[in-house]
Protein backbone atom coordinates (compact mmCIF):
# COMPACT_ATOMS: atom_id res chain seq x y z
CA UNK A 1 0.00 0.00 0.00
CA UNK A 2 0.86 3.41 -0.47
CA UNK A 3 0.00 7.23 0.42
CA UNK A 4 -1.40 9.72 -1.83
CA UNK A 5 -1.80 13.83 -1.13
CA UNK A 6 -3.00 16.45 -3.30
CA UNK A 7 -3.80 20.43 -2.62
CA UNK A 8 -5.26 23.39 -4.58
CA UNK A 9 -5.80 27.13 -2.88
CA UNK A 10 -3.89 29.62 -2.26
CA UNK A 11 -1.16 28.37 -0.51
CA UNK A 12 2.30 27.56 -2.16
CA UNK A 13 1.40 23.29 -3.07
CA UNK A 14 4.79 22.05 -2.14
CA UNK A 15 5.28 22.82 1.30
CA UNK A 16 1.67 22.08 1.83
CA UNK A 17 2.46 18.77 -0.10
CA UNK A 18 5.51 17.65 1.98
CA UNK A 19 3.79 18.33 5.51
CA UNK A 20 0.95 16.04 4.59
CA UNK A 21 3.54 13.33 3.52
CA UNK A 22 5.32 13.99 6.55
CA UNK A 23 1.95 13.10 8.71
CA UNK A 24 1.11 10.02 6.37
CA UNK A 25 4.93 8.25 4.82
CA UNK A 26 5.03 5.71 7.57
CA UNK A 27 1.58 4.44 7.13
CA UNK A 28 2.44 2.87 3.36
CA UNK A 29 5.02 4.62 2.06
CA UNK A 30 8.35 5.78 2.40
CA UNK A 31 10.54 3.77 0.20
CA UNK A 32 10.14 6.02 -2.28
CA UNK A 33 8.75 9.62 -2.77
CA UNK A 34 7.96 12.68 -4.87
CA UNK A 35 5.59 15.42 -5.73
CA UNK A 36 3.97 17.32 -9.20
CA UNK A 37 2.92 20.87 -9.24
CA UNK A 38 1.89 22.92 -12.06
CA UNK A 39 3.05 26.65 -12.53
CA UNK A 40 2.57 29.48 -15.41
CA UNK A 41 1.60 26.49 -18.03
CA UNK A 42 4.33 24.15 -17.04
CA UNK A 43 4.22 20.71 -15.23
CA UNK A 44 7.33 20.33 -12.88
CA UNK A 45 8.13 17.52 -10.75
CA UNK A 46 10.76 16.00 -8.42
CA UNK A 47 11.02 12.11 -7.28
CA UNK A 48 13.75 10.16 -5.60
CA UNK A 49 14.11 6.64 -4.50
CA UNK A 50 13.95 7.27 -0.95
CA UNK A 51 11.51 8.87 2.04
CA UNK A 52 10.53 12.29 2.60
CA UNK A 53 13.84 13.35 3.69
CA UNK A 54 15.81 11.69 0.91
CA UNK A 55 13.32 13.82 -1.54
CA UNK A 56 14.32 17.00 0.20
CA UNK A 57 18.15 16.44 0.28
CA UNK A 58 18.37 15.54 -3.36
CA UNK A 59 16.09 17.74 -5.04
CA UNK A 60 14.24 20.58 -5.32
CA UNK A 61 10.92 19.28 -4.39
CA UNK A 62 9.73 22.01 -1.46
CA UNK A 63 10.98 24.75 -4.24
CA UNK A 64 8.42 23.48 -7.03
CA UNK A 65 6.23 26.31 -7.84
CA UNK A 66 2.28 26.70 -8.38
CA UNK A 67 -0.80 26.31 -6.00
CA UNK A 68 -2.21 23.06 -7.44
CA UNK A 69 0.17 19.80 -7.08
CA UNK A 70 -0.46 16.24 -5.63
CA UNK A 71 2.53 14.03 -4.02
CA UNK A 72 3.43 10.16 -3.89
CA UNK A 73 5.25 7.83 -0.92
CA UNK A 74 5.37 4.64 -2.18
CA UNK A 75 5.62 1.06 -0.42
CA UNK A 76 8.93 -1.55 -1.07
CA UNK A 77 7.86 -2.62 -4.04
CA UNK A 78 11.24 -3.03 -6.34
CA UNK A 79 12.50 -0.65 -9.17
CA UNK A 80 15.11 2.22 -10.04
CA UNK A 81 14.29 5.72 -9.17
CA UNK A 82 12.32 5.80 -12.15
CA UNK A 83 9.96 3.99 -10.51
CA UNK A 84 9.00 6.19 -7.87
CA UNK A 85 5.23 8.31 -8.68
CA UNK A 86 4.18 10.85 -10.13
CA UNK A 87 4.54 9.74 -13.58
CA UNK A 88 4.25 11.75 -16.19
CA UNK A 89 3.08 11.42 -20.03
CA UNK A 90 5.52 11.71 -23.25
CA UNK A 91 4.75 15.42 -23.26
CA UNK A 92 5.10 16.19 -19.74
CA UNK A 93 1.35 17.81 -18.98
CA UNK A 94 0.22 15.12 -17.33
CA UNK A 95 0.93 13.91 -14.09
CA UNK A 96 -0.29 11.01 -11.60
CA UNK A 97 0.41 9.00 -8.58
CA UNK A 98 -1.99 6.29 -7.53
CA UNK A 99 -2.38 3.42 -4.30
CA UNK A 100 -3.53 0.31 -5.58
CA UNK A 101 -2.54 -3.22 -6.29
CA UNK A 102 -3.93 -5.61 -8.72
CA UNK A 103 -5.71 -7.82 -5.70
CA UNK A 104 -9.46 -8.64 -6.22
CA UNK A 105 -8.78 -8.73 -10.50
CA UNK A 106 -6.38 -11.30 -10.63
CA UNK A 107 -6.77 -12.80 -13.61
CA UNK A 108 -9.85 -10.37 -14.55
CA UNK A 109 -7.54 -7.71 -15.82
CA UNK A 110 -4.82 -7.78 -18.69
CA UNK A 111 -2.18 -4.80 -17.55
CA UNK A 112 -0.16 -4.86 -20.87
CA UNK A 113 -2.65 -3.75 -23.23
CA UNK A 114 -2.47 -0.20 -22.40
CA UNK A 115 0.91 -0.65 -22.36
CA UNK A 116 0.99 -2.24 -26.11
CA UNK A 117 -1.38 0.40 -27.27
CA UNK A 118 1.12 3.69 -25.90
CA UNK A 119 3.95 1.41 -27.36
CA UNK A 120 2.34 1.46 -30.71
CA UNK A 121 1.63 4.97 -30.49
CA UNK A 122 5.85 5.94 -30.15
CA UNK A 123 5.22 6.68 -26.71
CA UNK A 124 8.16 5.27 -24.30
CA UNK A 125 8.01 4.11 -20.91
CA UNK A 126 11.01 5.44 -18.69
CA UNK A 127 10.12 2.73 -16.12
CA UNK A 128 11.24 -0.01 -18.53
CA UNK A 129 14.36 -2.36 -17.41
CA UNK A 130 15.39 -6.04 -18.15
CA UNK A 131 14.71 -7.56 -14.80
CA UNK A 132 11.39 -8.65 -13.69
CA UNK A 133 9.52 -7.03 -10.50
CA UNK A 134 7.06 -8.73 -8.86
CA UNK A 135 4.09 -8.80 -10.68
CA UNK A 136 4.45 -5.79 -12.79
CA UNK A 137 3.74 -6.09 -16.36
CA UNK A 138 5.99 -7.81 -18.69
CA UNK A 139 5.83 -6.50 -22.46
CA UNK A 140 6.36 -8.48 -25.39
CA UNK A 141 9.66 -7.06 -26.01
CA UNK A 142 11.01 -8.41 -22.63
CA UNK A 143 10.80 -5.30 -20.62
CA UNK A 144 9.34 -4.86 -17.71
CA UNK A 145 7.37 -1.51 -16.65
CA UNK A 146 5.61 0.37 -13.89
CA UNK A 147 1.92 -0.54 -14.40
CA UNK A 148 0.89 3.20 -13.14
CA UNK A 149 3.18 4.58 -15.83
CA UNK A 150 1.05 2.34 -18.44
CA UNK A 151 -1.85 4.44 -16.71
CA UNK A 152 -0.83 7.85 -17.31
CA UNK A 153 -0.08 7.57 -20.73
CA UNK A 154 -3.77 5.77 -21.53
CA UNK A 155 -5.24 9.13 -18.98
CA UNK A 156 -3.24 10.93 -20.91
CA UNK A 157 -4.18 9.46 -24.78
CA UNK A 158 -8.00 8.92 -23.59
CA UNK A 159 -7.82 12.76 -21.98
CA UNK A 160 -7.89 13.96 -26.62
CA UNK A 161 -11.34 12.57 -26.35
CA UNK A 162 -12.93 12.67 -23.27
CA UNK A 163 -14.60 16.08 -21.87
CA UNK A 164 -12.44 16.23 -18.94
CA UNK A 165 -9.77 14.84 -16.78
CA UNK A 166 -11.91 12.65 -14.68
CA UNK A 167 -13.56 11.65 -17.66
CA UNK A 168 -10.44 10.16 -18.80
CA UNK A 169 -9.38 8.77 -15.76
CA UNK A 170 -12.62 6.55 -15.28
CA UNK A 171 -12.20 5.26 -18.41
CA UNK A 172 -8.53 4.37 -17.73
CA UNK A 173 -9.45 2.78 -14.49
CA UNK A 174 -12.37 0.70 -15.61
CA UNK A 175 -10.53 -0.60 -19.00
CA UNK A 176 -7.69 -1.93 -16.50
CA UNK A 177 -9.27 -2.36 -13.24
CA UNK A 178 -7.72 -2.97 -10.15
CA UNK A 179 -7.84 -1.90 -6.33
CA UNK A 180 -7.02 1.70 -7.15
CA UNK A 181 -6.83 5.31 -6.37
CA UNK A 182 -5.40 7.67 -8.18
CA UNK A 183 -4.72 11.58 -8.65
CA UNK A 184 -3.95 13.38 -11.84
CA UNK A 185 -3.09 17.18 -12.69
CA UNK A 186 -3.04 18.27 -16.45
CA UNK A 187 -1.86 21.44 -18.11
CA UNK A 188 -5.23 21.01 -19.49
CA UNK A 189 -6.95 21.90 -16.49
CA UNK A 190 -4.47 24.19 -14.30
CA UNK A 191 -6.89 24.61 -11.81
CA UNK A 192 -8.52 21.21 -11.30
CA UNK A 193 -7.22 18.18 -9.61
CA UNK A 194 -8.69 14.88 -10.61
CA UNK A 195 -9.54 11.81 -8.62
CA UNK A 196 -10.45 8.49 -9.45
CA UNK A 197 -11.47 5.78 -7.00
CA UNK A 198 -12.29 2.23 -6.98
CA UNK A 199 -11.71 0.72 -3.44
CA UNK A 200 -8.80 2.37 -1.93
CA UNK A 201 -9.04 5.00 0.26
CA UNK A 202 -8.69 8.73 -0.74
CA UNK A 203 -10.84 11.37 1.65
CA UNK A 204 -11.04 14.99 0.66
CA UNK A 205 -10.41 18.19 3.24
CA UNK A 206 -10.88 22.15 2.93
CA UNK A 207 -9.83 24.90 4.64
CA UNK A 208 -10.55 28.36 4.15
CA UNK A 209 -7.07 28.43 1.64
CA UNK A 210 -8.42 25.45 -0.55
CA UNK A 211 -8.73 22.04 -1.45
CA UNK A 212 -7.24 19.11 0.30
CA UNK A 213 -6.82 14.97 -0.65
CA UNK A 214 -5.15 12.43 0.94
CA UNK A 215 -4.85 9.21 1.65
CA UNK A 216 -6.04 9.63 5.35
CA UNK A 217 -7.55 12.49 7.09
CA UNK A 218 -4.67 12.56 9.48
CA UNK A 219 -2.76 13.67 7.40
CA UNK A 220 -4.61 17.26 6.69
CA UNK A 221 -3.28 20.24 9.11
CA UNK A 222 -5.06 21.08 11.81
CA UNK A 223 -7.02 24.34 9.59
CA UNK A 224 -8.55 21.79 7.67
CA UNK A 225 -12.63 21.41 9.55
CA UNK A 226 -14.44 19.91 7.01
CA UNK A 227 -13.79 16.60 6.16
CA UNK A 228 -15.18 14.17 3.54
CA UNK A 229 -14.86 10.64 2.19
CA UNK A 230 -14.25 10.06 -1.44
CA UNK A 231 -17.56 7.75 -2.69
CA UNK A 232 -16.11 3.97 -4.46
CA UNK A 233 -16.48 3.58 -7.91
CA UNK A 234 -16.71 7.21 -8.55
CA UNK A 235 -14.89 10.04 -10.34
CA UNK A 236 -14.04 13.83 -8.66
CA UNK A 237 -12.66 16.80 -9.98
CA UNK A 238 -11.36 19.05 -7.10
CA UNK A 239 -11.20 22.95 -7.50
CA UNK A 240 -9.67 25.53 -4.64
CA UNK A 241 -13.36 25.99 -3.56
CA UNK A 242 -15.05 22.52 -3.64
CA UNK A 243 -15.30 19.13 -5.21
CA UNK A 244 -17.45 17.21 -7.59
CA UNK A 245 -17.66 13.59 -7.12
CA UNK A 246 -19.20 11.19 -9.98
CA UNK A 247 -20.35 7.79 -9.75
CA UNK A 248 -18.67 5.70 -12.73
CA UNK A 249 -21.17 4.75 -15.19
CA UNK A 250 -20.46 1.13 -15.19
CA UNK A 251 -18.32 0.29 -12.60
CA UNK A 252 -15.57 -2.38 -13.13
CA UNK A 253 -16.93 -4.65 -9.70
CA UNK A 254 -19.44 -4.23 -6.53
CA UNK A 255 -17.62 -2.67 -3.62
CA UNK A 256 -18.51 -3.80 -0.19
CA UNK A 257 -20.33 -1.01 2.32
CA UNK A 258 -18.14 0.18 5.07
CA UNK A 259 -17.84 -1.94 7.83
CA UNK A 260 -20.24 -1.23 11.32
CA UNK A 261 -19.18 0.51 14.35
CA UNK A 262 -19.59 -2.96 16.16
CA UNK A 263 -17.62 -4.83 13.81
CA UNK A 264 -15.07 -2.26 13.34
CA UNK A 265 -14.54 -2.27 17.74
CA UNK A 266 -14.49 -6.05 17.25
CA UNK A 267 -11.53 -6.37 15.06
CA UNK A 268 -9.54 -2.77 14.86
CA UNK A 269 -10.36 -1.41 18.50
CA UNK A 270 -9.70 -5.13 20.33
CA UNK A 271 -6.01 -5.19 18.39
CA UNK A 272 -5.19 -2.25 19.25
CA UNK A 273 -6.01 -2.35 23.04
CA UNK A 274 -4.06 -5.62 23.67
CA UNK A 275 -1.48 -2.92 23.88
CA UNK A 276 1.03 -4.34 21.45
CA UNK A 277 1.81 -1.54 18.49
CA UNK A 278 -0.33 -1.78 15.47
CA UNK A 279 0.69 -1.10 11.98
CA UNK A 280 -1.91 -0.15 9.08
CA UNK A 281 -1.72 -3.72 7.42
CA UNK A 282 -1.98 -5.07 10.40
CA UNK A 283 -4.90 -3.33 11.18
CA UNK A 284 -6.56 -3.97 7.60
CA UNK A 285 -5.70 -7.56 7.97
CA UNK A 286 -7.77 -8.64 11.15
CA UNK A 287 -10.32 -7.32 9.35
CA UNK A 288 -10.99 -9.46 6.92
CA UNK A 289 -13.16 -11.91 8.27
CA UNK A 290 -15.76 -9.00 8.26
CA UNK A 291 -16.16 -8.20 4.32
CA UNK A 292 -18.90 -10.19 2.56
CA UNK A 293 -17.69 -12.59 -0.03
CA UNK A 294 -18.04 -11.94 -3.86
CA UNK A 295 -17.00 -7.83 -4.08
CA UNK A 296 -14.27 -6.02 -3.43
CA UNK A 297 -13.98 -4.80 0.35
CA UNK A 298 -12.23 -1.61 1.25
CA UNK A 299 -10.43 -2.29 4.33
CA UNK A 300 -8.34 -0.04 4.54
CA UNK A 301 -10.41 3.07 4.00
CA UNK A 302 -12.19 1.71 6.56
CA UNK A 303 -9.32 1.33 9.44
CA UNK A 304 -8.47 4.96 8.55
CA UNK A 305 -11.69 6.15 9.44
CA UNK A 306 -11.23 4.59 12.56
CA UNK A 307 -8.01 5.59 13.35
CA UNK A 308 -9.12 9.04 12.40
CA UNK A 309 -12.04 8.99 15.09
CA UNK A 310 -10.33 7.69 17.83
CA UNK A 311 -7.40 10.23 17.08
CA UNK A 312 -10.25 13.07 17.59
CA UNK A 313 -10.88 11.21 20.64
CA UNK A 314 -7.41 10.86 22.30
CA UNK A 315 -7.49 7.79 22.41
CA UNK A 316 -4.24 6.29 20.06
CA UNK A 317 -1.18 8.07 19.15
CA UNK A 318 1.43 7.52 15.86
CA UNK A 319 5.29 6.56 17.13
CA UNK A 320 7.66 6.52 14.08
CA UNK A 321 10.19 3.60 13.62
CA UNK A 322 12.73 3.31 11.43
CA UNK A 323 13.27 0.00 9.15
CA UNK A 324 15.74 -0.71 5.94
CA UNK A 325 14.84 0.99 2.99
CA UNK A 326 14.35 -0.11 -0.58
CA UNK A 327 17.52 -2.05 -1.61
CA UNK A 328 18.70 -1.22 2.26
CA UNK A 329 19.60 2.29 1.06
CA UNK A 330 19.07 4.25 4.15
CA UNK A 331 15.78 3.86 6.64
CA UNK A 332 12.30 4.19 5.68
CA UNK A 333 9.64 5.59 8.14
CA UNK A 334 7.36 2.84 9.73
CA UNK A 335 4.32 4.21 11.67
CA UNK A 336 3.25 2.31 14.76
CA UNK A 337 -0.61 2.82 16.40
CA UNK A 338 -0.72 2.78 19.90
CA UNK A 339 -3.79 2.61 22.27
CA UNK A 340 -3.75 5.59 24.77
CA UNK A 341 -5.27 4.14 28.30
Amino acid sequence: MCVVAAYIGSRKAAPTLIEMLRREQGMGGGFYTGIATIHEGRLHYAKALGDLDTLLAETGAEQLPGTIGIAHGRSKSGGAREWSHPFVDDDSRLAYVANGMVGFFEGKTDQTVAAHAALARGERFRTAQADAIGSYPVLSDGSCIHMSEAMAHDISHRLTEANDLAEAMAGAFCATPAELVGLSIHLQSPTRIAACRINMPLTFGRDETGMYAATTALAFPESVSWTIPMAPNASAMVAADGVEIRPMAAPPAAVAPMLSADALSECVVSALRTGEPQTIAGLCKVTEQHWAAGCLDQPAMAVFETLTALSNEGKVRFDEVRVPGQYDRGTAPLTHIRWVD
